[in-house]
């Protein structure tokens, strides 16, 4: 994660981050798991939404996740202290 103050800043870092992992031979993915702009908005980390204004919760898609998960144990009627 890469956090900066200034757009300057950020660029410089996000150069030596791309230096770094072209060194190791990676690559970013550029979709999922890449996000460039503002947190004023805030954004997803680790399963959580993190927000400057607020406290921290766990994200939409990690509840969906477990949910899903939930669900699929509770058909194949698992016992509830597996589900809890």
């Amino acid at each position: 994660m890469v956090l900066a103050k200034t757009r300057h800043q950020f660029r410089k870092a996000i150069k030596k981050v791309h230096a770094v992992m072209r060194q190791l031979k990676l690559t970013l993915h550029q979709e999922q798991k890449c996000f460039i702009g503002k947190t004023e908005t805030g954004f997803d980390f680790l399963g959580y939404q993190v927000n400057p204004r607020q406290q921290l919760h766990p994200s939409a898609e990690s509840i969906k996740r477990l949910t899903h998960r939930y669900r699929r144990l509770y058909e194949q009627g698992v016992s509830l202290e597996r589900l809890r």
